[in-house]
């Protein structure tokens, strides 16, 4: 099911803090590009992190599914 038809949505957009490393890796494994890095957004345990910026739009996702 194409769920950017079904919605009818151009892009998917998500976010993810630096330190989060396993939702990182699951993000490029599933084909989301890096688009952008917020530096020093988020503080956590004495130590500021990076939110990083992944999208996908309808053709991307469509060049992953072929």
């Amino acid at each position: 099911m194409n769920y950017f038809n079904q919605l009818r949505c151009q892009k998917f957009n998500v976010s993810v803090y630096s330190y989060n490393e396993p939702s990182n890796r699951l993000c490029e494994k599933i084909g989301l590009v890096v688009e952008g890095r917020r530096r020093n957004t988020v503080f956590t345990d004495g130590k500021f992190y990076d939110e990083i910026l992944y999208g996908l739009t309808k053709d991307e996702f469509s060049e992953l599914v072929v």
